[in-house]
């Protein structure tokens, strides 16, 4: 795993998530990231973050409120080790702000990864779990933030837990900015497989 891990952050660099890199470096590791995924196809969208009563559980509903999950099959999950986990009340009340409803979220444990065509995730270090549970979809994680239409905002998105509620209302309204993003980047190839556009 060691090795693995070495490799990977060759690749992808030690600081994806570092908010005190310059703007126009963060705008080459999402461009090179957003690259990355022009040529994967996909037929299921998965969100993990940590726990997923958060950033995770927030862009699943979002993405249920704007997507046909008919034909884009949608799931989030959490590297905790315990589901069954409800959100926050802070964050209830922080989403509900947003119009989204975490009421009847209960967290699900990232188990196994493999389904998943997509994975988007929260910060570096979740990134690099994903890609340890699952190295065939190494070039199917990416951090969420990348969708995030300030092209040199940080690549990571912080974990609100434990903070005030205007706290987390700022981290969800990113985590809904950027699902948005990716959604309008759909694009059908037939009936179940899409991709995104540039």
């Amino acid at each position: 795993m060691a090795a693995r891990a070495a490799a990977y952050l060759q690749r992808h660099g030690r600081s994806l998530w570092d908010a005190a890199l310059p703007r126009s470096a963060r705008q080459r590791r999402r461009e090179r990231a957003l690259g990355a995924l022009g040529d994967v196809t996909f037929t299921s969208v998965t969100f993990v973050c940590q726990g997923n009563i958060n950033r995770s559980a927030v862009a699943e509903q979002r993405w249920r409120m704007i997507v046909s999950v008919a034909s884009l099959p949608v799931r989030s999950a959490g590297l905790h080790r315990k589901g069954g986990r409800l959100s926050p009340k802070v964050s209830v009340a922080a989403a509900a702000r947003l119009g989204v409803d975490l009421r009847s979220h209960r967290s699900t444990v990232a188990s196994h990864l493999a389904p998943a065509d997509i994975l988007l995730v929260g910060f570096e270090p979740h990134h690099l779990r994903v890609w340890h549970r699952a190295p065939e979809r190494e070039r199917g994680a990416v951090l969420l933030g990348v969708f995030d239409e300030d092209d040199g905002a940080p690549l990571h998105i912080p974990d609100p837990y434990n903070r005030d509620v205007e706290y987390v209302q700022a981290v969800f309204g990113r985590v809904i900015r950027c699902v948005d993003q990716l959604a309008a980047r759909l694009e059908p190839l037939d009936a179940t497989r899409w991709r995104l556009r540039a």
